[in-house]
């Protein structure tokens, strides 16, 4: 679960050392701020769509196998299934969230320290719709292995890259320089992707 994190630190890295190589003094700090923001919140983002096939995987294995069939003659009903399994995920995703919220009191130039909470607290929030995401997406697929894979590519290109095309598709027919933002904005109350990342 740790992985879009230390991505997003090596990307950051790369990111400076290319900026202060290229920029000069005076603009540097203005520069830094700007790309290390978005940059920070775009590989944030893609890295955990391309790892959300990971919280599906264990539904789609004891689906493959038989076992929810077993939990279900058992008593254990879908309810209870996916709040324990649910609730066991948001135990995962808050320790990455509180050791990246920390990081980034260290970090001004891509975020205000006085905002680190909010973003914790969109962070969590932004884990608990893509994780019920994902267990959506789980009943699509019978075998663990192709279903993970296939849960990170619609995470990617169904709730990053196409709405954001469609958007930009839009914006053109009707008048870009006046209407991305609001193109973009319909997505706000259905995509939580976009939505924590903006």
């Amino acid at each position: 679960m740790t992985i879009p994190l230390i991505y997003v630190i090596i990307q950051l890295f790369i990111a400076y050392s290319i900026i202060v190589t290229v920029t000069q003094e005076d603009d540097t700090d203005k520069i830094i701020t700007i790309f290390f923001t978005f940059y920070f919140t775009f590989f944030l983002v893609l890295g955990q769509s391309f790892t959300a096939g990971l919280y599906a995987f264990v539904p789609m294995t004891e689906k493959k196998g038989g076992l929810r069939q077993m939990m279900h003659m058992s008593g254990l009903s879908s309810f209870q299934y996916f709040l324990g399994l649910w609730l066991g995920d948001m135990t995962l995703f808050f320790g990455p969230a509180v050791v990246l919220s920390l990081a980034l009191l260290g970090f001004p130039e891509i975020m205000v320290q006085d905002q680190v909470f909010n973003f914790f607290v969109s962070y969590m929030f932004y884990g608990m719709a893509l994780t019920n995401f994902t267990y959506l997406c789980a009943h699509l697929f019978d075998n663990p292995d192709t279903g993970t894979k296939y849960i990170a590519l619609i995470c990617v290109l169904g709730l990053i890259f196409g709405p954001v095309a469609i958007s930009l598709i839009f914006a053109a027919i009707f008048g870009f320089s006046s209407s991305v933002g609001n193109a973009i904005s319909v997505w706000y109350f259905i995509n939580p992707t976009l939505s924590f990342g903006i």
